[in-house]
């Protein structure tokens, strides 16, 4: 950036989904412009911190209040957050240039957007995970073992509907993930080539424990990691019977599944594995574990539907994209990484040297500064009237298309006027007709994904 250009006063809150904003903070530290980040998830163990900049009086209270009340809520604790958290927005207000707000969320529940936007400020909302996917095909919400009720699904439909149209009206900008984007109401720029910011001071610390690694030459199984937060949504049956297929084939495997495990052990288990499984069902190529575990050196196997409609809007961006693969051909890509050491080292330097090049804490902020200053490329944009992807994310394909078929069946067609793109309405009223015509699946204790004799559907 030109030295003439003026630094903004950034803004960062509420949440820190897998530390992509607590890295982003630590980018735009380095870029030389003063952070206010504030973190509300002080208790979750994946989560890293930032901390080179001290964060604001009217900052450090309002976090304080909030862990106060969730603590121990009451009436005072509850008086004592609604005034910290006044001081600390009229505060941002005379302090910062620019807003980057998560998962939809602001100090007012939206009702604050039009003083921002009264007062010229930058607003740019990143939506990350579940934030914004059409809950009927999110399996955070239908792949839980219960099934996610009909009138549930249509009213929080329209109320995600409104609250997405809100911030469309009245932000500068939306940062969002295509295969996500179903529901959003503006052209957004992709997550995929804004990218995932990772922290160059927990890179280091991961370099430094891959000294202890032992040599390939050895003989010892291959060591395999996953790391699950949601067993289900994440796939992790279906992700243990390839395992236990692979090892019914002769592979040496030590297979480890962790969970509830801090940032620092995940890191520390990354650093001593060969490869890594992420997740059976995602709708990104390399989502929190398997970024996390790229920066070490280690190539991470991700199923899910969504390659096609990636490719789709990358233009010139060379994501690595060779172990995201569907479901159905993930044991084929862990077998040739147990084959092959060569292959996962290879695979691992290509994906450490992407995210080291394109996803440095700096790298992203900078693109965020663009963004602000309006000078971001066109081609970073994607219109969501274009989107063709409409599998999700957290489930199995025969699980999502079951619950769109009831969904339809029995609150009709009309629910799907959420989506914005008339040609992803008619695709899936077209599988779903064409699902009406055999049965609906009834597997619930087969592992996902692994159904007997599936029923041949549209790619």
């Amino acid at each position: 950036m030109s030295k003439k250009s003026k630094n903004f006063r950034v803004f960062i809150g509420f949440s820190n989904t897998a530390s992509y904003f607590s890295s982003l903070a630590e980018g735009f530290d380095k870029l030389g412009h003063r952070v206010e980040y504030i973190d509300l998830e002080h208790d979750h163990p994946y989560l890293r911190k930032f901390q080179s900049q001290k964060p604001s009086l009217p900052v450090r209270w309002f976090e304080r209040a909030h862990r106060k009340h969730k603590l121990s809520p009451s009436f005072w604790t509850r008086q004592l957050l609604a005034c910290s958290k006044f001081l600390c927005f009229v505060f941002s207000l005379l302090r910062c240039d620019v807003y980057i707000f998560s998962i939809g969320e602001t100090f007012y529940g939206l009702n604050d957007l039009l003083i921002l936007r009264a007062l010229r400020k930058k607003t740019i909302f990143t939506f990350l995970g579940s934030a914004s996917r059409p809950i009927f095909i999110n399996g955070v919400y239908t792949n839980t073992g219960k099934e996610l009720s009909l009138n549930k699904a249509v009213q929080h439909s329209h109320d995600k509907r409104l609250q997405l149209e809100k911030i469309a009206r009245h932000c500068t900008a939306i940062v969002e993930n295509p295969p996500a984007g179903q529901m959003q109401s503006r052209p957004f720029y992709n997550h995929s080539i804004i990218g995932f910011p990772v922290s160059l001071s927990q890179r280091a610390a991961g370099t430094e424990a891959q000294k202890e690694l032992d040599p390939l030459d050895q003989p010892r199984p291959v060591r395999i990691i996953h790391a699950p937060s949601n067993r289900s949504v994440k796939g992790s049956d279906f992700i243990e019977q390839i395992i236990a297929e692979l090892k019914a084939e002769g592979f040496s495997i030590d297979f480890s599944s962790m969970t509830k495990m801090s940032n620092s052990e995940v890191l520390q288990a990354l650093s001593e594995c060969d490869f890594v499984i992420d997740q059976a069902y995602s709708d990104g190529p390399l989502a929190g574990l398997a970024t996390e575990a790229a920066t070490l050196g280690k190539p991470a196997v991700v199923g899910g539907y969504a390659q096609e409609e990636t490719l789709r809007f990358l233009g010139d961006t060379d994501l690595p994209m060779s172990l995201y693969v569907k479901p159905e051909h993930m044991k084929d890509r862990v077998r040739d990484l147990l084959l092959s050491p060569a292959l996962r080292q290879d695979l691992g330097r290509e994906v450490k040297n992407y995210v080291t090049r394109e996803w440095a804490p700096e790298v992203v902020a900078e693109r965020y500064v663009r963004i602000a200053r309006g000078t971001a490329p066109q081609a970073w944009l994607v219109d969501p009237r274009q989107l063709n992807y409409w599998l999700g994310c957290g489930a199995p394909k025969t699980l999502t298309i079951d619950y769109l078929r009831k969904l339809v069946r029995k609150r009709s067609k009309r629910v799907l006027g959420v989506l914005q793109s008339k040609q992803l309405r008619a695709q899936i009223l077209e599988v779903v007709r064409a699902r009406d015509e055999v049965p609906a699946s009834t597997s619930s204790g087969e592992p996902l994904g692994m159904e007997k004799n599936p029923q041949k559907l549209p790619e």
